[in-house]
C-alpha cells in the first residue's frame, strides 16, 4: 500500500530541511531553500509547517526518535555488554557529530535548538539515558558489572556512561577535529574503559 503523497512530502521536506541547516545554518537556510532541494512548491511547505521554525523543530523531533530507536535496537541485541553500550550510546553521539558538530555552523545550529526545542531535547536525552540504564542493569544482573563496589546506582551509573561521551568530538592538540571512523573509535575505546572499571 502506497503511503499518503503528505507523508512523502514531508519526509522529502525535513530530509532536505536537515541536510540545509547543516550545510547553511538555522539563518541562511530558507523556506525557499528547503522546498528546492525537496523539490517541492514553497506553498507546499506551507500545508505542513507554519514556519522555518516549525520545520526546525519537526527535524529536530525527527532526529531525536531517529536516536531514540536505534538506541533500543541496539539494547534489545544478544552480544558483549561493551559492544551493545557501543552501539546504543552511538546511535546518539556519533548521529549528532555527524549531523550537527561536524557543520561550520554547530554553534549556531546549537543555539537555534536550545531556543527553539529545548524541552524536546530534554524529554529525548532523559529517554536515552533510560535505556543506557536498561543496558548497564542486564550487564550488572549477569555479573559483568559490579555497580555496588564503585557506590553507584544504575541511574548514576548511565549518566557516567553519557556524560563521557560529549567532548568525544574534541581534535587533539594541532590535529584537526576526528573524522566519524575515528570518532567511533574513541567511543568504543571509552566503553570498554569504563565497562573494565566497573567489572
Amino acid at each position: 500500500m502506497k503511503k499518503p503523497l503528505v507523508d512523502t512530502r514531508t519526509s522529502a521536506v525535513l530530509g532536505a530541511a536537515q541536510e540545509l541547516f547543516s550545510r547553511y545554518g538555522f539563518r541562511r537556510t530558507s523556506v525557499a531553500d528547503i522546498a528546492q532541494a525537496a523539490g517541492v512548491a514553497k506553498g507546499s511547505v506551507y500545508l505542513s509547517f507554519k514556519s522555518k521554525e516549525e520545520v526546525f523543530r519537526a527535524v529536530a523531533e525527527r532526529m531525536a526518535d531517529q536516536i531514540l530507536a536505534d538506541a533500543r535496537a541496539a539494547a534489545k541485541k544478544v552480544g558483549a555488554l561493551s559492544a551493545r553500550l557501543t552501539e546504543a550510546l552511538a546511535a546518539k553521539f556519533v548521529f549528532v557529530y555527524a549531523v550537527i558538530d561536524r557543520s561550520p555552523h554547530a554553534a549556531e545550529i546549537i543555539d537555534s535548538k536550545n531556543a527553539l526545542c529545548a524541552d524536546l531535547f530534554v524529554k529525548t536525552d532523559l529517554k536515552f539515558q533510560r535505556i543506557i540504564a536498561r543496558i548497564l542493569t542486564e550487564g550488572a544482573e549477569q555479573g559483568a558489572l559490579n555497580l555496588g563496589r564503585a557506590g553507584l546506582s544504575v541511574a548514576e551509573a548511565a549518566a557516567l556512561f553519557v556524560r563521557a561521551c560529549h567532548g568525544l568530538g574534541e581534535p587533539d592538540p594541532g590535529q584537526p577535529p576526528p573524522d566519524l571512523p575515528l570518532f567511533r573509535e574513541r567511543l568504543s575505546r571509552c566503553v570498554q574503559v569504563l565497562v573494565r572499571g566497573l567489572a
